[in-house]
C-alpha cells in the first residue's frame, strides 16, 4: 500500500531536485503526481490525513500538477482544523504557488499565529516541533510571505536545535530548507 505522506515527499524532493537542474525520472514523477492527485480527491479522515492531504496539495503545486480549486476548496474548509503549523503552511505555500496571495498570506498567518498547532508526533510523518517551525520558516521564505515572527521564529528554532543531542533526517531537512530560503530572502 502506498503511503501520501511520503509520495508527497518523494514529489517535494524530486521537484526541488528538477527545479534544481538535476536530472528526474519522468516516469517516477508521473507516476507520484497521479497517485497524489487521486489520494487528494478523496476526503481526508482523521489529523493524520488532513496533515497528508495539506503535504500532497503542496508537492502537487510544486510540481506543476495540482489544482488551484482543489487547494482553494481544502484551505477554506479544513485550514483551521489542520493538526499542525507545518500542514498550514504547505497549504499556504500551494496557495502562493497558484498566484492565490491572500489566501496563502492568510494560511501563513494561521500557521504563525500564537499557539500555534502542536506537532503532529508519529512515525507516519515522522513529526516533531522542531521540524514543524523549521518547516513553516522555509516556506514562508521561500514563497516571500512576510510573516510578523519571522525573527522570533528563527531565534526560537535555533534555540531548540541547540538543546537537542539528536536530530532526525526529516529535522535536518526542514532545517537546511529553512537556512537555504533565509539566505536567499536576506
Amino acid at each position: 500500500a502506498s503511503d501520501p505522506w511520503l509520495t508527497a515527499y518523494v514529489v517535494d524532493f524530486f521537484a526541488r531536485a528538477r527545479d534544481q537542474g538535476h536530472l528526474v525520472s519522468d516516469p517516477a514523477l508521473k507516476n507520484a503526481v497521479d497517485y497524489l492527485a487521486a489520494y487528494v480527491r478523496r476526503s481526508p479522515s482523521g489529523s493524520a490525513d488532513l496533515a497528508a492531504h495539506a503535504y500532497a496539495y503542496y508537492a502537487l503545486a510544486r510540481a506543476g500538477a495540482g489544482d488551484l480549486g482543489g487547494v482553494r476548496y481544502f484551505n477554506d474548509v479544513h485550514l483551521s482544523r489542520l493538526p499542525t503549523a507545518l500542514a498550514q503552511a504547505q497549504v499556504g505555500a500551494a496557495l502562493d504557488l497558484y498566484g492565490d496571495g491572500p489566501r496563502a498570506a492568510a494560511a501563513f498567518a494561521a500557521a504563525t499565529g500564537a499557539p500555534s498547532p502542536v506537532a503532529l508526533v508519529s512515525s507516519q510523518n515522522y513529526g516533531s516541533e522542531l521540524r514543524d517551525r523549521a518547516g513553516v520558516l522555509a516556506l514562508a521564505a521561500e514563497a516571500g510571505v512576510p510573516i510578523q515572527r519571522a525573527a522570533t521564529l528563527a531565534e526560537e528554532i535555533s534555540r531548540r536545535f541547540q538543546q537537542r543531542r539528536y536530530t532526525s533526517t526529516q529535522e535536518k531537512a526542514w532545517l537546511l530548507l529553512a537556512a537555504h530560503a533565509l539566505a536567499r530572502s536576506g
